[in-house]
């Protein structure tokens, strides 16, 4: 906001900042008094400002404290919780912006890294949370990747499945499909074996005509527990 100081006193060249609408330049600032600043106007184009008569404190110009200093064009005034750039002929004053608006700027930054924390926390740890829901997001998620042909992202969907729940039999039975797709026997082979651990009976159900299960074969080593 710029605004000129149009009200100044020609005798005194006197230029009043604070809270009143009496002054020259007024500050919605709650911490101003009505009457906070006096800029007097010197010749040569030099002004000098000092706290109005009444007021406690001090101020900052070009961030050093003070309570009464001479200006020059490009400084910097800080008065209560607002902050203003001045030229020095004409006067003018340029309200940059007040304490309580960059807290609410860094109150912001904060809800939002805020945000940004708690989606990366909910991601990592919503499948504890809710394992049943996680598992069925998982499982379906796989599925289409699976008909999609996309088997290294659909090995991924039912990893998390396996992690969730290791005796998930659909999922170490999908798992171990897609990698036999990806030219991984041998793994294929652990996850259809977690199948029979699991349960027996899932050998005719999963197992008809697989290569890499021996059936025959696994129904004996059945009779000795792992």
């Amino acid at each position: 906001m710029n605004h000129k100081s149009d009200k100044q006193n020609n005798q005194e060249e006197l230029t009043l900042i604070g809270r009143s609408t009496e002054n020259n330049f007024v500050v919605n600032d709650a911490s101003l008094a009505d009457t906070h600043l006096i800029i007097t106007k010197h010749q040569g184009y030099q002004y000098e400002v000092v706290l109005a008569e009444g007021v406690d404190g001090d101020f900052k110009v070009n961030g050093i404290p003070c309570t009464k200093s001479l200006l020059q064009n490009g400084d910097t005034l800080e008065v209560g919780n607002s902050r203003l750039e001045i030229e020095t002929e004409p006067l003018l004053f340029i309200f940059v912006e007040t304490a309580e608006k960059e807290r609410g700027s860094k109150l912001w930054i904060i809800l939002f890294i805020l945000a940004i924390f708690v989606s990366v926390a909910s991601a990592l740890y919503w499948p504890r949370l809710f394992p049943e829901i996680a598992i069925s997001r998982y499982m379906e998620q796989g599925k289409l990747l699976q008909k999609k042909e996309e088997y290294e992202k659909a090995r991924l969907s039912y990893q998390n499945v396996v992690k969730i729940d290791r005796n998930n039999v659909e999922g170490n039975y999908r798992l171990g499909v897609v990698l036999e797709k990806l030219g991984k026997p041998r793994r294929a082979f652990d996850q259809f074996m977690n199948v029979v651990r699991i349960n027996p009976r899932h050998i005719d159900r999963y197992f008809p005509s697989s290569p890499y299960m021996k059936l025959q074969s696994t129904r004996n080593c059945l009779h000795n527990p792992f």
